[in-house]
């Protein structure tokens, strides 16, 4: 493994360029620092990172939280890799020796945004620069091995334009790079795309592989995945997809390669609208949605339609930021910033993050930062009154709340939903109790026109002998 070569950043980047004196002045929102999300449990703590200078997007190391990756005013990447002591700035390609900008405008490979990998020994990044044309804009990574000519650093997608001459393209698309997810092998990436001439997100899949023939790259788009939201599932072999699809709304799980999919409408769960759906370390999945619509404030649901949090904000937010867990999420609108678990703990934390670009998640408080704020949580609702005891074979049951959902399996995660019930109906319990991988129970029931598993009893009411 060999480290950067560390170079200053006046002799790189800031050649001619603004001081960081002038740069505090000017009043740009690249503040020197970044805020760091972590808990134990649902206990939020909020922390501050000194940064060395200017920065616009930041990421903390998922293995040591005190090593940032972060770009700079100039769009230049900087960071400290596992091992290293000092940060240095990123000097390999589609850089080159001698390199120098003398302002943001000027460099033809400025950097977006960037992630690294759940292993901590990798960095993606997305180059894009529309005043420049030029074919390495596009998504890289770096990996710490200088073992071949073409190490470290390898191009995964060309943006098309400008370099739709250049790959394959048998559909005729256009597309840029705007999101990166590693899955948990830390060798596959999710890259969320924008597709202009069809007005739309959607996904693909690339190998973060050392590539000296440059063969990933030169793909083009193999497979375009399109969804308007999707996270990795924890197979890593599907990926969790949401939003609008067929004239409706859902979530549903897909293969990587387009195939298999398994969709799960809203409307079927008591939803108008599903914003988002991410699966959790446990395998619970977990929904972002509206009982209003499209536009509308968002709640957190469990897979089944049942509430988990209340209202989150006035109206739907313009970023959701999820724990690696899938256990908590954060949403921003603008200067107003909400963290929801998903036991229904709620922080309000816009006075703390207000409008400030350089937030992320940690594993952990960062070695070195300095506390910010461990706030309190909101109010909560009255829960729902646990059961008094267990279900037994045979018992009736009626549903006294929301709407329930069966399941075609004992688990959630990978298995239709065969009926939703609603308030008022009845069901016999036709099992003992099983668990699941995560410790779910889960009872085997039959209503009059269907049966399937229930994950939940909350809400139900024992049917007395009348």
């Amino acid at each position: 493994m060999h480290a950067l070569v560390w170079r200053t950043v006046a002799a790189v980047l800031l050649a001619g360029g603004m001081s960081l004196a002038a740069l505090a002045q000017a009043g740009t929102n690249t503040p020197p620092e970044a805020i760091a999300l972590s808990a134990e449990g649902n206990r939020l703590t909020l922390s501050r990172l000194a940064l060395l200078d200017a920065t616009r997007t930041a990421a903390f190391n998922p293995r040591d939280p005190s090593l940032v990756a972060r770009v700079d005013f100039y769009g230049a990447v900087r960071f400290t890799p596992l091992g290293g002591t000092q940060e240095g700035v990123y000097s390999f390609a589609p850089y080159f020796e001698g390199y120098l900008v003398q302002s943001p405008d000027d460099n033809k490979y400025f950097v977006r945004t960037l992630a690294w990998s759940p292993d901590g020994e990798k960095l993606a990044f997305i180059v894009a620069q529309p005043a420049h044309n030029d074919v390495a804009q596009g998504v890289w990574f770096w990996q710490p091995l200088r073992e071949l000519a073409t190490d470290p650093s390898y191009q995964l997608l060309c943006h098309c334009p400008p370099a739709c001459e250049l790959v394959s393209n048998p559909q005729g698309l256009q597309w840029r790079a705007v999101s990166l997810a590693w899955a948990a092998d830390s060798v596959r990436v999710l890259v969320g795309l924008e597709l202009p001439a069809e007005g739309r997100r959607a996904y693909t899949v690339r190998a973060a592989q050392r590539d000296p023939d440059n063969a990933i790259a030169n793909t083009g788009l193999d497979v375009v995945l399109r969804y308007e939201r999707a996270h990795w599932a924890n197979d890593g072999s599907r990926l969790i997809v949401s939003g609008a699809l067929s004239g409706g709304s859902g979530y549903g799980t897909v293969s990587t390669d387009g195939s298999a999919l398994n969709w799960v409408s809203a409307e079927t769960l008591g939803l108008a609208w599903v914003e988002e759906a991410y699966q959790a370390q446990d395998g619970a999945i977990y929904l972002l949605a509206s009982r209003e619509g499209r536009g509308q404030p968002l709640q957190l649901f469990n897979a089944d339609g049942r509430a988990l949090t209340p209202l989150l904000g006035t109206r739907p937010p313009n970023q959701s930021l999820w724990r690696a867990d899938g256990r908590a999420v954060l949403l921003r609108d603008g200067a107003s910033a909400l963290v929801a678990f998903v036991d229904g703990t709620v922080y309000d934390v816009s006075a703390w993050l207000g409008i400030h670009p350089n937030v992320a998640w940690a594993t952990s408080v960062p070695r070195g930062a300095q506390l910010l704020a461990v706030p309190d949580a909101l109010p909560q609702p009255s829960p729902t009154p646990a059961l008094a005891r267990q279900p037994q074979l045979g018992e009736l049951w009626r549903v006294q709340g929301e709407a329930v959902a069966l399941y075609a399996e004992p688990n959630a995660a990978g298995s239709l939903i065969v009926a939703v019930i609603g308030a008022g109906q009845e069901l016999i319990i036709t099992s003992e109790a099983q668990r699941d991988d995560a410790g779910t129970l889960w009872w085997r029931v039959q209503t009059i026109e269907a049966s399937g598993w229930l994950s939940s009893l909350d809400g139900l009411e024992l049917v007395e002998d009348e």
